[in-house]
C-alpha cells in the first residue's frame, strides 16, 4: 500500500498555514528546528523540501503527524485545516506575516 504524497507547493502551504496558526514567524520556526529562515522560506514557497530529519522536526513543532503533513488523504490535516479556517473566519485580528 503506497501513500500519495502532496506536491512541494502543497506541503509548503501546509507548513505556512500551520506556522501562522501557531502565531510563529519564519525565523521562530526555523530556529526551533535548526534551519536557516531562507531555507524555510524556500520550502514554504514549494521550491525546496525538508530533509528527512527536518520533516520530523517540523511535524513535532507544528503539532501534526508526519503522515498528515505529507499525505494527500489525511483526516488529521483536513480537521486541522477546518479549525484554522474557522479561526480565521472568527478572527478580528489582521494576521502578521513574516
Amino acid at each position: 500500500m503506497s501513500m500519495k504524497r502532496v506536491s512541494n507547493e502543497a506541503l509548503g502551504e501546509r507548513i505556512r498555514l500551520l506556522r501562522e496558526d501557531l502565531k510563529m514567524n519564519k525565523k521562530q520556526l526555523a530556529d526551533e528546528i535548526g534551519m536557516a529562515p531562507s531555507r524555510l522560506s524556500r520550502i514554504e514557497s514549494g521550491i525546496g523540501e525538508p530533509t528527512f530529519d527536518q520533516f520530523f522536526a517540523l511535524a513535532s513543532v507544528l503539532k501534526i503527524g508526519v503522515y498528515s503533513l505529507v499525505s494527500v488523504e489525511s483526516p488529521e490535516w483536513e480537521s486541522r485545516l477546518a479549525a484554522i479556517m474557522e479561526s480565521v473566519k472568527n478572527s478580528t485580528e489582521v494576521p502578521e506575516y513574516a
